[in-house]
C-alpha cells in the first residue's frame, strides 16, 4: 500500500508548477467570463491575487505556473499550452519555457545564507533557471537520514542531513525538529552543514540549540 502510494503521489511531485500554473491559468480565464457583479470581481480579484503572487522565500508555483503559461500563450498560441501540458513535467517545463524575458519580469534570482543574512547571489538567467531546475531533480526535498536511534546510549535521535550543495533553511529546520521530538519522545540532533561549516541542531523540547 505504502509503494502504491509513493508511486502515485511521485508524478504530481514532478509536475507540481505545471498543475498549479495550469489550474491558476483557467480558473483566472473561467471567472473573466463570467457575469460576476462588482462585488464578486473585487473579491475574485482578491483572492487570486492572495495566490498568484510572487513568493517572498520561496518559490511559488502557482505564480510561476501561470507567467509560464501566459507566456506560451501569448508567443505561440493557445494550443502550444495544450502539448506543452500534454508532454512536459516541470524540469523540462521550466528549462524549455523559462526565458530570460521572464526571469526579468518576474526577479527571479539565486541567493543563499551568509552569516545570518539572506543574500543575492546571482541573477544571471540561465544560471537562475538551472537553479531551479536542480531544486527540482530532488522535488526540493533534502536527504535526511538516521544515523543513531541510540545516540550515545541515551536513546536519542541523531539525524544527518547529506549536503548536496544547496543549504537547509535553517528556521525550517528547527520546527521540524519540534514536531519530531515530539514523536520521537527524547532529545533530536540533526547534524548539517551551513556552507562549508558543519552544524548541529538539538532539541530538547524545550528549545533548539545550535552548535557550530
Amino acid at each position: 500500500m505504502l509503494l502504491q502510494s509513493v508511486v502515485f503521489i511521485v508524478p504530481l511531485i514532478q509536475t507540481k508548477i505545471m498543475n498549479e500554473g495550469w489550474a491558476s491559468y483557467w480558473h483566472s480565464h473561467i471567472m473573466r467570463e463570467l457575469d460576476l457583479g462588482d462585488d464578486e470581481f473585487v473579491e475574485f480579484g482578491r483572492l487570486h491575487c492572495s495566490v498568484c503572487t510572487p513568493g517572498h522565500s520561496r518559490l511559488n508555483p502557482y505564480f510561476v505556473g501561470l507567467k509560464i503559461f501566459e507566456d506560451i500563450e501569448q508567443r505561440l498560441g493557445r494550443e502550444k499550452i495544450f502539448e506543452v501540458r500534454e508532454m512536459e513535467n516541470d524540469v523540462s517545463f521550466i528549462r524549455s519555457y523559462l526565458t530570460e524575458d521572464l526571469c526579468r519580469d518576474l526577479d527571479l534570482f539565486v541567493y543563499k545564507l551568509e552569516e545570518d543574512d539572506w543574500k543575492i547571489t546571482d541573477k544571471q538567467w540561465e544560471r537562475v533557471r538551472d537553479t531551479i531546475c536542480d531544486s527540482l531533480t530532488s522535488h526540493g526535498v533534502p536527504l535526511i537520514m538516521v544515523e543513531d536511534g541510540d545516540f550515545e546510549g541515551r536513546r536519542e535521535l541523531y539525524l544527518k542531513h547529506y549536503h548536496d550543495g544547496k543549504d537547509l533553511d535553517l528556521q525550517y529546520g528547527e520546527r521540524t525538529l519540534q514536531y519530531v521530538h515530539q514523536l520521537w519522545g527524547r532529545p533530536v540532533h540533526l547534524e548539517t552543514k551551513v556552507g562549508d561549516k558543519t552544524t548541529i541542531l538539538t532539541c530538547d523540547g524545550v528549545g533548539v540549540k545550535k552548535l557550530g
